[in-house]
């Protein structure tokens, strides 16, 4: 005997994407269902709460997620959510939130994000898990056509276009699940993992229709094209129509929604961020079913250089008096040139003093040669004994994953023997990240020893 139907609600899984440091709301309640019309409330209080950030969340479903400061990866977070029903029908659901970092201009990691399928009892269901994964570099994916974990209560094939068919076991009733890994074709490749759910229902002679929730990722001031429909299903084999109007308008750019899913979104000059709408989806059935779903939109900033710095000098032990050369090299590590005047401060101990010549145009500070160094590109500002600022001269670049030498010299006053201290170089903070996207990188120290 099959398993009828009663007062039920379905929590469906939601997924979110943002960037680091940067807040985002959504719905939870956009994608459940009730399929006896009730109205569904989420209790505000988390069934269990995200680990890397903070979520406020309101009984209409809206939430606002805020990842804890520079964090990047996946959180989580469930909801409860219940009915009007009788008697009252609960279920809860994961909202998964990967926080993207900023781009560089090597290989950025792809983005799986989850899956949701509805079937009958005994009833297979197919579907695109890769429809909603995206590559910031829009680079091609591969997925692994072996899942990575499950599903546990019926079987799965995964094709290599990024499909599946699912078979449930005989008579199962509820949530199954299978992990998925994709993979871009960087050097090295890099690879991330999303889940599938696959919610299996008593059997119901209602008519329905499902939408599942889509992503988008793009860059600053280019278009997010892609088709709503792609990963949506009809177990009744109905031809699925978009209403072209959305529920929900994005609130950062415009938007051109087309009946057969496709869409066009244009972000606002200059927007870098989050963004969403909600679309309604409805069959030719009778009578005719609509669900809706929500398009997660991302847009990024260009790949923004990334300076790190290094201090060479061979021999740190210096005897009284002792002049030394030394040279500090200024590395591009994002594969991005820079495009401003570049700022930096190098300082010495107390006991010591440091001078650097505009005019210098090479150094012997290695045994493997002389090194060419770009002096006579750098102004100097505020120098004193010890402690000297630099701007490079205007048009003067460091290229993608290359660099430049500057040349020094050190030379030991006062510091008392045996006396262990540093040679610092820092990068001063860029704001426009014209040419320092990143300030963890920043500081470097190179020790010397007083003999």
């Amino acid at each position: 005997t099959l398993p009828l139907v009663k007062n039920t609600t379905q929590a469906v899984n939601d997924f979110n994407n943002t960037l680091v440091n940067t807040a985002v709301t959504g719905n939870v309640l956009t994608n459940d269902e009730d399929l006896e019309g009730n109205t569904q409330t989420v209790n505000t209080n988390p069934v269990s709460a995200p680990g890397h950030g903070v979520v406020t969340l309101n009984s209409n479903g809206s939430y606002t997620y805020t990842p804890a400061r520079d964090y990047v990866g996946e959180d989580q977070f469930r909801y409860a959510v219940c009915d009007n029903g009788t008697p009252t029908a609960c279920d809860t659901a994961v909202v998964t939130i990967k926080i993207l970092p900023e781009r560089n201009g090597i290989n950025n990691p792809p983005v799986a994000n989850d899956d949701a399928a509805t079937t009958p009892v005994n009833t297979p269901v197919s579907g695109n898990m890769i429809a909603n994964d995206k590559d910031p570099d829009s680079n091609p994916l591969t997925i692994n056509t072996s899942p990575v974990s499950g599903p546990t209560h019926g079987t799965v094939t995964i094709n290599a276009n990024g499909t599946y068919d699912y078979t449930p076991a005989s008579n199962f009733v509820g949530k199954d699940s299978f992990d998925y890994r994709i993979c871009d074709n960087g050097t090295p490749a890099l690879c991330d993992v999303a889940t599938v759910i696959i919610d299996v229902r008593p059997i119901t002679t209602a008519n329905v229709t499902y939408a599942n929730d889509d992503a988008g990722i793009g860059i600053r001031n280019t278009p997010i094209t892609g088709n709503v429909k792609t990963n949506d299903t009809d177990p009744e084999g109905n031809t699925q129509t978009v209403t072209t109007t959305p529920v929900v308008a994005p609130a950062n750019g415009t938007l051109v929604l087309n009946a057969d899913g496709t869409y066009i979104y244009t972000p606002n000059n200059g927007y870098v961020g989050p963004d969403k709408f909600v679309y309604t989806t409805c069959d030719n059935g009778t009578p005719v079913a609509c669900d809706q779903a929500t398009v997660y939109l991302t847009i990024l900033a260009p790949p923004a250089p990334d300076l790190t710095p290094v201090i060479l000098l061979p021999v740190n032990a210096m005897n009284a008096g002792d002049s030394r050369d030394f040279v500090v090299r200024l590395n591009e590590v994002n594969n991005v040139v820079t495009s401003s005047q570049i700022a930096f401060n190098i300082s010495v101990p107390v006991g010591y003093t440091l001078s650097f010549d505009t005019a210098v145009i090479s150094t012997n500070v290695l045994l493997s040669g002389p090194i060419t160094v770009s002096n006579t590109q750098w102004n100097v500002f505020n120098p004193t004994t010890r402690s000297i600022d630099l701007q490079s001269k205007p048009g003067f670049k460091i290229t993608g994953t290359g660099n430049t030498y500057l040349g020094f010299k050190i030379t030991r006053t006062s510091a008392l023997p045996n006396s262990v201290a540093n040679i610092s170089v820092n990068i001063y903070p860029d704001t426009a990240k014209r040419y320092d996207s990143k300030n963890a990188n920043n500081l470097y120290h190179r020790v010397i020893t007083a003999n």
